[in-house]
């Protein structure tokens, strides 16, 4: 027979969080994993009712997905109730946390399929018309006097035209985004690239940007032009988050395979109930946008083996673009 320490010792090397209640339901053990998904220590938890920890889960046997609150953070697990031969109870705590990001990807991946080919069939029928307009429109500007007064009229439309024209381009990158041309790169210049496109922008409402380069190796493999179209959006969004005075660091970091470039604001973060939005299509909370932007980064990021996470809170919301390093 094996004695409780072995026991206990079995228990505290199981990579899933156990519980184990008296007959009453009242904790007596609590291994490591299981502390560790709920944030505290064993004094914390002793002697207390299981219905406590996990309210509202019956004392019933079976499993339940539940969201634990922990800290201001959302933690999906699997609890397992089940009823030992001694009458005592057990509880095995799964976090599923990852299961639950990969579930949310799918369909991410999923919506951006179906709208693209939505997409680019619209924009295709919208382009062919407007570009026959565009052309019409230019042809009666050269049938116009220079210092026609019509002539401001017939360049203000050519000018909305060309600004359509911009919004289809932006469909069709997300609806078709080309093939990636990889490459060894640095991606400190990328990082530089990108900057160039939005230092005036940050310049005009004075939010400072911050540069950090802390890679002791910053060579990347990927599409530079791809990476810099995802840290323009990215920046971009970033300066728009800032009030005025505000600021933006940029910092570059080593994380094993990955080259990191973090992308940290001054806002006032995502309120909570839009955070599971931000990589939707056509999600926006800008009077003026499309909410392309950020699908478009996913999707590109995903097209180069890359990643793009966030970090959010009242203080602010950081961006993570993890750059693959390897060919």
């Amino acid at each position: 027979m094996m004695d409780e320490g072995h026991l206990l010792e079995i228990l505290g090397l199981i990579p899933d969080g156990i519980i184990l209640a008296d007959e009453h339901g009242r904790v007596v053990y609590a291994n490591a994993n299981a502390l560790s998904c709920l944030g505290v220590n064993i004094n914390a938890i002793f002697g207390k009712e299981i219905v406590k920890l996990f309210s509202p889960i019956p004392m019933q046997e079976g499993k339940r997905e539940v969201i634990l609150r922990l800290k201001e953070i959302n933690k999906p697990v699997r609890i397992t109730l089940a009823r030992l031969s001694n009458m005592q109870w057990m509880v095995v705590i799964n976090d599923i946390t990852e299961i639950h990001r990969l579930q949310n990807e799918i369909l991410n991946m999923d919506k951006l399929a179906s709208l693209g080919g939505l997409t680019a069939g619209i924009a295709h029928e919208i382009r062919n018309p407007l570009a026959g307009i565009k052309a019409t429109v230019q042809a009666l500007e050269k049938e116009l006097a220079k210092h026609d007064p019509r002539v401001s009229y017939l360049e203000r439309i050519v000018k909305e035209i060309n600004r359509l024209d911009g919004l289809l381009r932006s469909f069709f990158d997300f609806a078709r985004p080309r093939t990636p041309d990889m490459r060894v790169c640095d991606i400190r210049d990328i990082v530089e690239d990108a900057l160039v496109s939005v230092k005036g922008i940050a310049r005009g409402i004075n939010i400072a940007l911050m540069q950090f380069y802390s890679a002791s190796d910053s060579t990347v493999y990927t599409d530079p032009y791809m990476v810099s179209q995802v840290l323009v959006n990215i920046f971009v969004n970033a300066i728009q988050a800032v009030s005025k005075e505000g600021r933006v660091d940029i910092h570059v970091e080593d994380e094993d395979k990955f080259v990191i470039v973090s992308v940290t604001d001054t806002g006032h973060g995502i309120p909570e109930n839009i955070r599971g939005k931000v990589f939707d299509p056509f999600f926006t909370t800008k009077s003026d946008g499309m909410g392309l932007g950020l699908s478009i980064s996913y999707r590109l990021m995903r097209m180069l083996k890359g990643n793009i996470t966030f970090e959010t809170s009242d203080a602010g919301t950081t961006f993570r673009v993890s750059v693959p390093k390897e060919v």
